[in-house]
């Protein structure tokens, strides 16, 4: 395929294909997620929207660590 603004050739990546999404998701349910309700658990947990531009975003996690 080409870049719809460039036209440049598109590359793909060798692990961009629907086995490597699958085994991901599997290893986010089986070893992430547990780790979320953890930390939730344990009232350590913070989340940081991250809507919003690079410097917004930034400015949210430095809030937090400070």
């Amino acid at each position: 395929g080409k870049d719809d603004v460039t036209g440049e050739r598109l590359v793909q990546r060798d692990d961009d294909n629907e086995e490597t999404v699958q085994s991901r998701l599997i290893t986010y349910h089986e070893q992430t997620k547990p780790l979320v309700k953890y930390y939730e658990e344990k009232g350590i947990l913070v989340s940081i929207d991250g809507i919003g531009t690079p410097d917004e975003i930034f400015s949210r996690i430095k809030v937090v660590l400070e």
